[in-house]
Order: structure tokens, then sequence, then C-alpha cells
């Protein structure tokens, strides 16, 4: 793991921006393995399809509907994070893109926010069978996989190398 900022002040820092957990290589099983566990923690309030309507019937059943189309969900009364956004999209060549989004008012602090956000940022990358992830702050023009100075980017997971 590559911590490249403190990552309990980058969770914390109240700026008016979200923070953003990616996913390097995520699988369409993957997805849906931590959909289940996510809504095993939290309660989900709204899910909209890829084009953005609302999915209609059981929101357990419905956040179902992002695997393998994409679309978005609200999940709220999470553990480490009170409210979280889910985006998943399907990429040009029909792998998944994944995006967490959460505000930092929204992290539940503990005496050890680093470790508890470690703990469930790793998780859900093993639920995606993910090779990394990448935990920032909000930035429209980020660039998948820069960990740049001017990145937003506060920590890596797994090993950054040259070619990555």
């Amino acid at each position: 793991m590559k911590e490249i900022h403190d990552i309990a002040t980058s969770l914390l820092d109240v700026d008016g921006s979200c923070r953003d957990l990616n996913f390097e290589n995520p699988t369409w099983p993957g997805v849906d393995a931590m959909l289940k566990a996510l809504a095993s923690t939290f309660e989900i309030e709204s899910v909209t399809d890829a084009d953005g309507a609302d999915v209609s019937g059981p929101p357990s059943k419905g956040i179902r509907t992002l695997v393998p189309s994409g679309g978005r969900a609200l999940m709220k009364n999470g553990a480490f994070v009170k409210q979280l956004q889910i985006f998943v999209f399907r990429e040009d060549d029909g792998r998944p893109f994944v995006e967490l989004t959460f505000f930092p008012q929204d992290v539940v602090q503990s005496d050890d926010v680093r470790g508890d956000f470690l703990e469930w940022a790793d998780r859900l990358a093993r639920h995606l069978g993910a090779l990394r992830f990448y935990a920032r702050y909000e930035n429209a023009s980020w660039q998948f996989g820069d960990s740049g100075p001017q990145s937003g980017v506060f920590a890596v997971s797994g090993e950054i190398n040259a070619d990555s």
C-alpha cells in the first residue's frame, strides 16, 4: 500500500469535495459480490439504471440490475460511511468501471479511521477481484491510475511500478 498523504486527515478534511474510491480491473462477478456485501451493511435508498431511470421493485433486488448494465445506487446508514454512492459503468470493452463516492462528514469517526478505511477498502477490492484501489479527493480531470502530486490521490493499494 502506498500512502501518499495521511489517510485519516484526507478522509476527514471537510473541504467541500467528496472522496472517491476507484478500483483497477474489477470483474462483473466481483461487482455482484461487492453489491451483495454492501447491501448487507447499508440500507439501499435508491437505484437508477444506466439511463438514469429509477429501478422499480424491492431495492435489494434493484441493486442487482447494476450487473452487468451499470447504473447508480445510493446507500445510507453504513458502518464506515453513513452515505455512499455507487457508480457502475460498462466500459467500451465490456469490463466494469466502479467508483464509490462519499463525503468527509459521512465518515464514521473512530479511534482508527485509517485502519477502518483500509480494511473496508481492501475488503471491497477483494470482493471486486480488483488489482488495486485508488482513494482520492474528487477531481473531475483525474486520469485513471494517476497518483502524481496534483492527482488528489491519497492512497493506493498494492504495488505501483513504472508500468502501472
